[in-house]
């Protein structure tokens, strides 16, 4: 969400942990501090199952083309944090 907006495009999981997540975002553009964001991730199991990550952006770095920013989750679902927690052994 951006200004109330609905935004959409891939985005890259660089890395995650219980707490948050490293995203490369490209085609996201004035990046607010503080936003909150919510991330549907396809997962990489035999049926591609899909989990909602919600979290507010904490830090944003960007380079000509690219757009990196880390997210600290906030009220993650319970079968989202269960899903994630076989991802982080």
């Amino acid at each position: 969400m951006q200004h109330g907006r609905q935004i959409e495009g891939r985005c890259t999981l660089l890395d995650i942990s219980q707490a948050g997540t490293r995203v490369e975002a490209n085609h996201l553009t004035n990046i607010e501090m503080g936003a909150l964001l919510r991330l549907i991730v396809t997962l990489d199991d035999a049926s591609h199952s899909r989990i909602l990550l919600s979290g507010r952006i904490c830090w944003v770095t960007t380079q000509p083309k690219t757009v990196i920013m880390g997210i600290q989750f906030e009220c993650l679902e319970h079968h989202s944090m269960q899903t994630l927690g076989f991802y982080l052994l």
